[in-house]
């Protein structure tokens, strides 16, 4: 016996095992194709990480870190020579004059010269131009292309954020609506057990047929919230689809989230305020993209100082000229070499006007990265709360289902033995109805508020850092 149960044992847990591993396979294959229909049981951690592939919004923020990276190798290119060939070739049709007055010149040397009209020119040249000196404009331009690249990787980051908040709102949406579900059949099973009893007695004669009527209409309510759950449930997967990025997403008729779990230490113990408001200002990417922005002002102020500054840029060129045919010989082509200096003495105040602007500017954003570390935490402090509320509201609805299933049991065996009433039997059941579905709201609450907190601290990231 004890051998038979041992091998029982040992088949269940293989098949667990196997379970849990075509489930995960599932899932990474969803991941991977979009494809939600291969899925039946989807938890928030799979729904976050197909949302981190799929979403649009996600690939626009990689498009403009990609851009912020062309524009830095774009600064970076001034520090290097231009370089620039050009040629050029023309018929030209002398006016008389022109014609006459050339004719005259060549013939004072040969009387028997002739002037070619129309004539073709042709000419070449390579040119080399260096900017040596520029007041170090090029230098704080690379330092703005720089902090703009790091401002726009910690975009992408919010934008990961963001995201990541808005599937965990769907995802407990839709779960919030699953327990609905659940609710309601749990109500229509009790209601028609009634029914069945109270159709047993009417028809041996014990039971009055209102009784009866009374458990039809119950059962019809149960049914008409057991649709309007349905349809919430539904309705809810789709707009979770649409977070995630999916395109005519299928759904596998199956599919279930996973159910909540019985709530843990770690989720009824009090958050550190003062840690996670530090733990904000160091992960939040808004604020790193507020003060990377203080910093590229601060390098728009140097390059609108650079105006103050002479500049010098070194040239040198070949080029050369020829007459009828583009046949170009070394002896046709002559150089030059030069170093220009430019300074501006006077232009009605140009350049002071853009440092005081490019100031201005500066203090703007450093005034905005003031509002936002205030806003920061803030959101903290209303998120922590957000979570001890929603673990009082646990406790107090845990406590009053379980009052309110008590005295529901108690009524309907009262009812059944005769000395309860049908209308305390309603009451006793709407309340169960009415604690269930706050209960669920309660557990279902306390899971976001955890979640928000992450998200408001920026620790939500670090989960899927690797995405």
């Amino acid at each position: 016996m004890r051998k038979r149960t041992f091998e029982l044992l040992i088949l269940m847990a293989v098949w667990m095992v196997a379970t849990a591993a075509s489930a995960q396979t599932a899932s990474e294959s969803a991941i991977e194709t979009g494809d939600l229909s291969q899925i039946t049981l989807l938890d928030l951690d799979t729904a976050c990480r197909l949302a981190l592939v799929a979403n649009p919004s996600l690939a626009a923020a990689r498009a403009r870190v990609a851009q912020a990276e062309q524009r830095l190798l774009q600064t970076r290119s001034q520090y290097w020579p231009r370089l620039d060939a050009n040629a050029a070739g023309n018929r030209v049709w002398l006016s008389d004059r022109s014609y006459e007055q050339q004719l005259l010149q060549a013939r004072l040397f040969d009387p028997n010269a002739q002037i070619d009209d129309p004539d073709n020119i042709f000419a070449a040249g390579l040119y080399a131009t260096w900017v040596a000196f520029d007041g170090f404009a090029r230098k704080f331009r690379v330092a703005q292309a720089q902090f703009g690249l790091v401002r726009s990787q910690a975009g992408s980051r919010e934008a990961r954020r963001l995201i990541l908040a808005a599937v965990a709102r769907a995802y407990y949406s839709a779960l919030l609506a699953q327990e609905s579900i659940a609710i309601a059949e749990a109500d229509d099973r009790f209601n028609r057990r009634q029914l069945e009893d109270a159709q047993a007695r009417y028809q041996v004669g014990v039971g009055p047929l209102s009784d009866t009527l009374n458990f039809k209409v119950r059962v019809n309510s149960a049914q008409s919230f057991l649709i309007e759950a349905r349809r919430a449930w539904e309705t809810s997967l789709y707009t979770l689809a649409a977070v995630l990025g999916l395109e005519n997403v299928k759904l596998s008729p199956a599919l279930r989230l996973t159910p909540l779990a019985t709530e843990t230490a770690a989720d009824m113990a009090i958050p550190d305020t003062a840690l996670a408001v530090a733990l904000a200002a160091e992960n939040r990417p808004d604020v790193a993209q507020a003060q990377w922005a203080v910093q590229q002002s601060k390098a728009a102020v140097k390059v609108a100082q650079a105006g103050y500054y002479p500049s010098v840029n070194l040239m040198a060129g070949v080029n050369g000229s020829r007459q009828e045919d583009p046949s170009f010989e070394s002896e046709e082509f002559g150089s030059a070499i030069g170093l220009e200096l430019n300074y501006n003495l006077f232009a009605g105040g140009l350049d002071r006007a853009r440092v005081g602007e490019a100031r201005a500017a500066r203090r703007e954003i450093e005034s905005e990265l003031d509002r936002l570390q205030i806003r920061v935490s803030a959101d903290v402090r209303t998120a922590i709360a957000r979570v001890i509320e929603a673990q009082k509201q646990v406790r107090l609805q845990t406590e009053n289902a379980a009052l309110v299933t008590q005295n529901r049991d108690l009524v309907a065996l009262e009812f059944k033995s005769g000395e309860g009433t049908l209308v305390r039997l309603n009451e006793a059941q709407r309340d169960l109805n009415t604690a269930r579905g706050r209960l669920a709201q309660a557990r279902v609450a306390l899971r976001q508020a955890w979640f928000d907190l992450k998200v408001e601290t920026g620790e939500i990231l670090s989960d899927y850092a690797q995405l």
